[in-house]
């Protein structure tokens, strides 16, 4: 059920936010190496990927159980 919910919120974001996260998690890349894969800054990038964690923990916490 959780993971359906974290693929559905991944799916609603745009394609770049998307990849600096999954290249951050998934993929473990540092934020020099996303930037150099992305058109984005190093500060850009890490502000990318807080930005979907955050989305992803708004979306996907229980507030039923809080």
């Amino acid at each position: 059920h959780l993971l359906t919910r974290i693929q559905t919120v991944l799916r609603t974001l745009p394609e770049i936010d998307r990849a600096a996260f999954l290249l951050r998690v998934h993929h473990g890349l540092p934020y020099d190496e996303i930037a150099r894969i992305l058109p984005v800054t190093p500060a850009a990038g890490k502000v990318k990927v807080y930005r979907v964690r955050k989305k992803l923990i708004a979306e996907c916490i229980d507030k039923e159980a809080i």
